[in-house]
């Protein structure tokens, strides 16, 4: 059985000296976590399941939360994206808080040979992946071959992930590339908008688009973004 649990998380625009900080929230007793990873600010808050979406007040919360925690404080000015999401848990305990279930995710293989992934949280997505395919190996009695993506850096620059994305990801539009196959969007709006018309360059080449239809993916993406 598996339930669920929310998490907002703010990337900022400054590198936190500190090198880690874990805290307890006043106001609820949920945890959170600020790390400098990437010169962005990631936090976690669960428990909140009555909207997907990072709004004011989980702003305003999250960042006084932080920053009881840090010399030099981080502002609203400092944020460069928000994003929010759902993530299931398996139920391990009985428990009515998601706070007390574990985020550890366990690999299913049907009787008609589906193999399904359950529970697990963004940090742990390489190993969740690499577990996967063992299972899908296992099925199509294939042999499996060292698994390298635990040292394999991510490139996080869109426009050369662009042809990768269409040739091998089935990406069609410039949302797929910027939002779902790279974390630009999440990361940096802003920078994600100045990446747009690149990304739309090299998918427009291989998939044939004319400028309107080129135009029609850039206005798309910036509505998806909250761009406009």
């Amino acid at each position: 059985a598996s339930s669920a649990s929310s998490t907002g998380r703010l990337p900022c625009t400054r590198w936190i000296r500190e090198s880690v900080a874990i805290l307890g929230a006043s106001r609820s007793g949920q945890a959170g976590a600020g790390v400098p990873q990437l010169a962005a600010l990631i936090r976690n808050s669960t428990e909140v399941f009555d909207r997907i979406l990072v709004d004011p007040e989980d702003t305003e919360y999250l960042l006084s939360a932080l920053n009881d925690w840090l010399v030099d404080p981080v502002t609203e000015a400092d944020i460069t994206g928000s994003w929010a999401g759902v993530r299931p848990l398996l139920e391990g305990v009985r428990s009515a808080r998601t706070a007390d279930l574990s985020r550890r995710h366990t690999v299913v293989r049907s009787s008609s040979g589906l193999v399904s992934i359950l529970g697990g949280k963004l940090t742990t997505y390489r190993l969740m992946a690499e577990d996967t395919v063992d299972e899908v190996a296992k099925v199509l009695d294939k042999k499996r071959t060292q698994c390298v993506t635990a040292n394999l850096a991510i490139d996080e620059l869109a426009p050369p992930t662009a042809a990768w994305a269409v040739d091998h990801e089935q990406a069609i539009t410039v949302a797929d590339v910027l939002e779902r196959r790279c974390p630009t969007t999440l990361y940096d709006r802003a920078r994600a908008l100045v990446e747009a018309p690149q990304v739309a360059d090299v998918l427009g080449a291989k998939l044939g688009w004319t400028e309107t239809q080129r135009a029609e993916q850039l206005r798309a993406f910036e509505q998806s973004a909250g761009m406009t």
